[in-house]
């Protein structure tokens, strides 16, 4: 993977976080948030807690 590929998927995961953060921040279920933006359960608990 180039320099350039692994900025952008960087910035995609970084992206990710940031909608699943406002989603959970808005109220939504967290199993909900993982399902719509891919990321793990467990990821999403993490995010949670800060």
């Amino acid at each position: 993977m180039s320099l350039a590929e692994q900025l952008k998927e960087e910035g995609r995961i970084e992206k990710e976080r940031e909608i699943a953060k406002r989603m959970l921040d808005e109220g939504a279920e967290p199993t909900f948030v993982a399902k719509v933006t891919g990321l793990s359960l467990d990821k999403i608990k993490m995010l949670q807690k800060y």
